[in-house]
């Protein structure tokens, strides 16, 4: 099996389980690191069907690149040959969250910006979810996001989600473009 382009620094070939519809799940079967010449071998995988995703993390300046190359059935014992899977470029863009807040509860605030979804089980198989601190100016900073729909939360660190000690404003955006400045009250 071979991923290309070749030169791919950080990409990772992953197997999925699928549901009798034939429909990825969240389970993954084996996930493997691809070589830099492009090749990657998975063994050991229990006969079934699969569906076959790639995803090269290293970002360009096309952005990041996926694949799918599909599903992929295997008998007991035997070896198959994918002969190559094509990476297209997802656009990446970034996101600076502005947080208003009192000011004595600013170095205990964390952002976090995840993809929205709507369907848990089959959505995005490389699905985005990040952290960041606050900066001294109360932002907080997300590079090499996929574009996309994206919740944004503010939390306080030291603080059970059952005990909220700050409620902020919901706060939803949408990258469609290089960057995107949503503001949290």
């Amino acid at each position: 099996m071979s991923l290309n382009p070749p030169e791919s620094a950080n990409a990772y070939v992953t197997f999925w389980r699928v549901d009798e519809d034939g429909r990825r799940e969240n389970l993954i079967a084996a996930q493997q690191e691809v070589h830099p010449d492009g090749s990657f071998q998975i063994k050991f995988i229990p006969a079934g069907t699969y569906l076959a995703t790639a995803v090269d993390y290293r970002p360009t300046s096309k952005g990041r690149g996926v694949g799918e190359y599909g599903k992929v059935s295997l008998a007991e014992k035997q070896s198959l040959t994918i002969p190559e899977f094509r990476l297209q470029p997802v656009p990446l863009g970034s996101i600076t969250v502005h947080v208003t807040a009192p000011m004595e509860l600013h170095d205990r605030i964390f952002v976090y910006v995840r993809e929205a979804v709507t369907d848990w089980i089959y959505g995005n198989p490389y699905f985005y979810a990040q952290t960041s601190q606050l900066d001294e100016k109360g932002v907080a900073h997300f590079s090499e996001v996929p574009f996309g729909l994206y919740d944004i939360a503010v939390e306080l660190t030291g603080e059970g989600s059952d005990k909220p000690s700050w409620i902020h404003d919901k706060a939803q955006i949408e990258l469609k473009s290089n960057s995107a400045e949503p503001t949290v009250k």
